[in-house]
């Protein structure tokens, strides 16, 4: 039987923790509520409020200080969804290759 082992967190900087509403947009503008849990220059942690929220590819999350953060879906496990962090530029291009 093994155990999960604790490593050490080697980032450079350290991740804001945080707990701020947000909506999380994505697909063809669907959105869902959700828990801004941690946030920095490469990516975001949210906790989702809603279940079954199919979420996956390009998310856009908007905070309630009217903050935008564009990624894409990393991870999810559970409710939790962890997000790498995109430019806005990046996101748009991304938009229009899609379409």
């Amino acid at each position: 039987m093994s155990f999960p082992v604790a490593r050490p967190d080697r980032r450079i900087l350290a991740r804001r923790r945080c707990a701020e509403q947000c909506v999380i947009e994505y697909g063809q503008g669907e959105t869902t509520p959700g828990v801004l849990r941690q946030l920095d220059l490469h990516g975001a942690r949210v906790r989702l409020l809603q279940r079954g929220a199919a979420l996956s590819g390009d998310v856009r999350i908007l905070t309630q200080a009217g903050d935008e953060v564009f990624g894409a879906t990393a991870w999810r496990i559970g409710d939790v969804l962890g997000v790498r962090q995109h430019s806005r530029s990046e996101a748009r291009i991304r938009a229009l290759r899609a379409s």
